[in-house]
């Protein structure tokens, strides 16, 4: 068993025991107590207010350890909510974005990258995220947005509690949004990471989006996610095709769908800048003709 993950049981369960050792932990002075840094990933997870609350003074007397600090963001996010809500309510209170740490804990977990991050890590960013956690109507309000750092941040504020709600709010993006709205929904799918999900709305883009190649690059990634054909393959547990369409007319018109885009491009197209301004995205016909092979099964 992962230690974090026994330890966030025995602080859930009250063990006073291990509160008792993890709050000498968090106070000593000195090395008697080590903290350890899956010590602070079990506070995240469990949530133990009292146990934040000395992290959160911590963080604060860190000062010029930065590697403290480091350990401590890194781990705000790998919990449950109110954990990350609690230590990023430090961070806004405090202007901790100011360090280099910080920055990168808040780049990674918003999904945009650590390199860079103290050219995107800005006061308006950490502002958005501030609004957006507290008031999620704001974020619900904000997806008509064309800034996409506003639209993109609503999105993550809104799967930051629950990725299904996602799913629930994509269909009249697809169908009814501008370029930049699908462009930026289907940028923040990527960082989800949630194959399932991602194809289900990556399939529903491509039905309306499949004849503009600028965004088909960005739904390819996230399209079919996770299903590999081989006849070698004895795995009877790997997703099939009927795993991804509904019925066969479906992966057959989506196979017309690839063949038009593969027609319709050169070797090779890159967009950059595509929704930020470090961003890139390179649509090949190789990629289009492993789709396109694919749903042929």
């Amino acid at each position: 068993m992962n230690s974090s993950y026994w330890l966030a049981a025995q602080i859930a369960q009250g063990n006073e025991k291990v509160i008792e050792y993890l709050n000498q932990v968090l106070t000593s002075e000195n090395n008697v107590h080590r903290l350890q840094r899956w010590y602070l990933h079990a506070i995240a997870i469990s949530g133990h207010r009292p146990l934040l609350e000395l992290e959160g003074k911590l963080l604060l007397a860190a000062k010029l350890q930065e590697g403290l600090r480091q350990a401590i963001v890194e781990t705000m996010d790998e919990g449950c909510p109110e954990s990350y809500l609690y230590l990023f309510s430090i961070i806004y209170n405090n202007g901790l974005q100011r360090f280099a740490s910080v920055k990168r804990s808040i780049a990674v977990c918003t999904g945009i990258g650590e390199q860079d991050s103290s050219e995107r890590i800005t006061n308006k960013y950490v502002e958005l995220i501030w609004n957006f956690l507290n008031h999620p109507e704001t974020a619900r309000n904000t997806l008509q947005s064309k800034d996409t750092v506003e639209l993109y941040l609503a999105l993550w504020s809104i799967g930051f509690y629950d990725t299904d709600e996602i799913r629930a709010i994509v269909p009249d993006i697809i169908r009814k949004g501008a370029k930049h709205q699908i462009q930026t929904l289907l940028y923040f799918l990527r960082c989800t990471q949630s194959s399932q999900m991602n194809h289900l709305i990556s399939k529903d883009a491509f039905e309306v989006w499949h004849d503009d190649p600028k965004v088909v690059a960005a739904i390819l990634p996230l399209y079919m996610d996770g299903l590999y054909l081989s006849r070698y393959s004895d795995n009877k547990e790997a997703p099939t095709l009927s795993d991804y369409f509904e019925t066969p007319e479906e992966a057959v018109r989506h196979y017309g769908y690839l063949k038009q885009v593969y027609q319709s491009i050169s070797a090779k197209e890159v967009y950059s800048s595509y929704v930020f301004p470090w961003d890139c995205v390179v649509l090949t016909r190789s990629d289009v003709v492993l789709k396109w092979r694919t749903s042929h099964g």
